[in-house]
């Protein structure tokens, strides 16, 4: 469904979407969870370093956004 929205959304009202780093953090998360829940045996400590890591991810990535919505 989110495709066809994006496929169908782009034709008619065309957003200037960043994939890669979309891509970049569904992947991540996607990861994140299959590991945490099946390699991991659901352990809370990696869960946690694996969201801290997502965290500093997305920080890196939005780090000059977020500061300029943190100063408002």
């Amino acid at each position: 469904m989110m495709i066809l929205s994006y496929i169908i959304g782009r034709k008619h009202y065309p957003v200037p979407y960043d994939l890669k780093r979309i891509s970049i953090y569904f992947i991540y998360g996607t990861l994140t969870a299959f590991l945490t829940y099946y390699a991991f045996d659901k352990h809370i400590l990696t869960g946690s370093l694996f969201l801290l890591g997502y965290l500093l991810l997305i920080w890196f990535f939005e780090k000059h956004e977020l500061k300029q919505i943190l100063k408002k």
